[in-house]
Order: structure tokens, then sequence, then C-alpha cells
């Protein structure tokens, strides 16, 4: 059996003529009317000029090269040498300590 002074109590009911406050959202548009079945959000529909489309997006690795084009590995040389370099003034300095 539960301790009395533990029990829970509901609050009164409202009076009457008592009408809840009207909540809404600052900006937003006035709700459309619902369709009657499918997937519309109504007025929370996102406006297509402002929306971004992750998959619409080629990634470089997949574009197509024109036939005959080559690939610049100039800038991969440049890389590849300047972490040889890095590498070989770490154990310089490795040896220095």
């Amino acid at each position: 059996m539960a301790d009395p002074k533990h029990r829970l109590s509901h609050p009164a009911p409202a009076p009457a003529d008592y009408q809840s406050p009207v909540l809404e959202i600052e900006g937003a548009r006035a709700p459309a009317t619902a369709p009657a079945r499918g997937l519309s959000t109504g007025s929370l529909a996102v406006e297509t000029a402002d929306s971004h489309d992750p998959y619409m997006r080629i990634p470089e690795s997949d574009r197509k090269r024109l036939p005959g084009q080559r690939t610049d590995l100039r800038k991969l040389s440049a890389w590849i040498k300047m972490m040889r370099s890095l590498e070989g003034a770490k154990k310089r300095d490795r040896g220095d300590g």
C-alpha cells in the first residue's frame, strides 16, 4: 500500500470560461490545407531554391576525362619530394639531439 503523502494529486479542472493561449511560430506561413494522403508537409515544405541536395553533386573522382587527356602528376611529385625532405630533416634532428 502506498504512503498517502506520496499519492499523486491531479490539478483542478480549468474554469468553463477559460481560453488557452494560441501559440504561433514567428515568420511561419499560414498552414496549407492538407491533402487526403501523401508525403506533403504542408506549410513546412522546403523551397527548392534554398535546398541543397548532396546526391546531385558529382565527386571529382567520378568525373570522366576526355579521351587523350593526361593526368598532371607534377603536384603529386612535388608533395612526395616535400615529404621526403621533411622525413630527412626529422632524422637529422634526432641525430643531433
